[in-house]
C-alpha cells in the first residue's frame, strides 16, 4: 500500500465536461482562464501548485456526490482538498474539488457534542464549544482544518490528558465513489468504515462532516518560555531528564522545538533572526500544581520571552504558536522510541544553532499519556514514546514566479538530514498527520501496525475502493487534507 497518495496521471477535461458540472453543481466551476482559478486551487503550502482542468468548490454534500459521479463517468482523477494544510501531490489535469465552503458549527451543549462541516477550522470549533462552557479537544494550530486532522487522528497540546482527538469522533458524514447522497457512518452503521476513517486518512471517500463529543472546559495552566542559543544544549538535555524521569504525569503535555525565526519587523525582537528554543507546557491542573510539576523546566536556563500561567482554553493556540500564514516549505516527520542523550547530541548535530542550514522548525513532542490509550480504529503511532516534525524555512520564489528548485531542494535535504540524524531511535515510521513531502511511503505506511493495514485494505477491498488486494487504485484522492493535518 502506497499511503502517500500519489499524483494522478495527467487528463483533459472536455468542454461538455465542464458544462455538465456548471449545470450538476451549485459551488463555483473553475477553468484556468477564470479570474478566481489561482485563488481557488491554493493552499497552505505554496510550494505546491495544482493545474487542474477545472477546480470545483463544493457547497453541499450534493455537490461532492454530483462531482465524483462525473468525474467518474468522463475518467476523470480527482483530488481533494479541504484548508490546503496538507502536502499533497500537486494535481496536473483532472478536477480539484475544495472542501472549505462546507464550514459551520453547530453545537449541543446538552449532547455535548458539535457537527463540524469539512471546511471548518479547528479555531472555530474552539470558539463555539468555548461560548457554552466546554472545550474542543484540539490539534496544535487553530488553523488547520479540524476534518483533515481528525481522519488522520490528532495530537494536540492536553493529548497526554485527553487522548488521540480522533477518539472523540461520533460519527461522520461521507460520500463513497459513485454514491447517490453521503452516508451517515457510526459504531453502529457502517463499523468498518468508522474504523477506517479514523485514522486511515485517505482513499475512503470525501468526508462532508464530522460529529465529534466534547468535554468540559478544563482549568488549565499553559505556555511556553523561549530560550536562546546558548541555552540550547542545556534546556534539551534538561527536557531529556524530565520527559524520561517516569515521573510526568498525565496532566502534563509537553514539546520543545528549535526555531529559526525570521529576521521580519512581524517577529518579536528578541527572537528576531535568532536560533531559539521554544520548551511549550500545559497542565490540566491548579497553578499551584503545575509550579511544581514544572519546576525542572523552569530552571533549565534564562528565558528570553515567553510565559506561564492560567490560560482559557479558548486561546490554546497561544502555547504552541503554529505559522498561520502560507508559506512554500519542505517537512517531515518521524516517531521516536525513546529519547536518550545520543538522540539529543544527533538533533544538535543536525539541526543546532551551529548548523547552517534552511531549516525553520525541528519540534519534538512527548507523547505516552492517553496518547497511548488503545481505541479500535486506524490511527497509527500509538505506541510512539515521541513525535518529531521537522521543516524549512519558507522557500523563495525563483525568477519565473514558481518556488526556486535550487532552494526547495536545499530545504528538503536540510529536513531528511534531521530525520536520518534520529532514526536510530525510530522504527523508521512517521505518524500520518506529522509526514510531509520529505517522508518516503515507507516510513509513513511502517507507522500503522501491521493488522491495522489489514483491515484498512480489507475495508477498501470490500467497499470497492480498491484493487482486488485493497490496495488505492490510484484514479482519485477523496479525503480533505488527505496527507497531513498539522496537529
Amino acid at each position: 500500500m502506497d499511503p502517500v497518495l500519489t499524483a494522478p496521471s495527467p487528463a483533459r477535461i472536455t468542454p461538455p465536461a465542464v458544462r455538465a458540472l456548471r449545470s450538476a453543481v451549485a459551488g463555483p466551476v473553475l477553468v484556468p482562464d477564470d479570474p478566481d482559478y489561482t485563488a481557488e486551487v491554493a493552499g497552505f503550502d505554496l510550494a505546491v501548485r495544482h493545474r487542474p482542468d477545472a477546480a470545483v468548490g463544493a457547497a453541499s454534500g450534493a455537490d461532492v456526490v454530483a462531482t465524483l459521479q462525473l468525474a467518474t463517468a468522463h475518467g476523470l482523477p480527482v483530488a481533494v482538498v479541504g484548508t490546503g494544510h496538507a502536502d499533497i501531490p500537486e494535481l496536473d489535469g483532472g478536477v480539484l474539488l475544495t472542501t472549505r465552503r462546507l464550514a459551520g458549527v453547530t453545537v449541543d451543549a446538552e449532547q455535548r457534542t458539535a457537527r463540524v462541516g469539512a471546511g471548518t477550522r479547528w479555531r472555530e470549533v474552539v470558539a463555539a464549544a468555548d461560548a457554552v462552557g466546554l472545550a474542543a479537544i484540539c490539534g496544535s494550530a487553530p488553523d488547520v482544518g479540524a476534518v483533515g486532522l481528525l481522519l488522520g487522528g490528532g495530537h494536540g497540546p492536553v493529548g497526554r490528558t485527553y487522548g488521540i482527538c480522533s477518539d472523540r469522533v461520533r460519527s461522520l458524514e461521507v460520500v463513497l465513489p459513485q454514491a447517490r447522497a453521503p452516508l451517515t457512518v457510526t459504531a453502529d452503521a457502517e463499523p468498518d468504515l468508522f474504523f477506517a476513517l479514523r485514522g486511515g486518512k485517505h482513499d475512503l471517500g470525501v468526508v462532508t462532516a464530522v460529529t465529534v463529543g466534547l468535554v468540559e472546559r478544563p482549568e488549565m495552566q499553559a505556555g511556553g518560555w523561549y530560550f536562546d542559543a546558548a541555552d540550547i544544549p542545556q534546556v534539551l538535555a534538561t527536557y531529556r531528564t524530565w520527559v524520561t524521569s517516569g515521573t510526568v504525569p498525565d496532566t502534563v503535555t509537553t514539546s520543545v522545538a528549535l526555531l529559526r525565526p525570521p529576521d521580519l519587523p512581524t517577529v518579536p525582537e528578541p527572537l528576531r533572526g535568532r536560533s531559539v528554543v521554544h520548551l511549550r507546557a500545559a497542565v490540566v491542573g491548579t497553578p499551584q500544581q503545575a509550579d511544581e510539576l514544572l519546576a525542572p523546566l523552569r530552571s533549565a536556563g534564562t528565558p528570553v520571552a515567553g510565559g506561564f500561567g492560567p490560560l482559557p482554553y479558548g486561546r490554546i493556540g497561544e502555547i504552541h504558536r503554529d505559522p498561520v500564514l502560507p508559506s512554500a516549505h519542505a517537512g517531515g516527520g518521524l516517531l521516536l522510541d525513546d529519547l536518550t542523550e545520543d538522540t539529543v547530541a544527533a538533533l544538535l548535530d543536525r539541526a543546532g544553532p551551529a548548523v547552517r542550514a534552511p531549516l525553520g522548525i525541528v519540534e519534538i513532542r512527548h507523547l505516552g499519556g492517553a496518547f497511548a490509550v488503545p481505541v479500535d480504529d486506524a490511527v497509527a503511532g500509538r505506541d510512539a514514546a515521541f513525535g518529531v516534525w521537522a521543516s524549512s524555512r519558507p522557500i523563495p520564489d525563483g525568477p519565473d514566479g514558481r518556488t526556486d528548485g535550487p532552494a526547495r531542494t536545499a530545504a528538503a535535504a536540510a529536513v531528511r538530514a534531521v530525520l536520518d540524524g534520529l532514526l536510530p531511535w525510530s522504527s523508521g515510521a512517521a505518524q500520518v498527520n506529522f509526514s510531509g513531502m520529505v517522508n518516503t511511503p515507507q516510513e509513513v505506511e511502517r507507522g500503522w501496525p501491521a493488522e491495522t493495514l489489514r483491515r484498512l485494505r480489507e475495508v477498501r477491498r470490500a467497499r470497492g475502493l480498491g484493487d482486488a488486494d485493497g490496495e488505492p487504485r490510484g484514479a482519485w484522492s477523496a479525503t480533505p487534507e488527505p496527507v497531513r493535518g498539522r496537529g
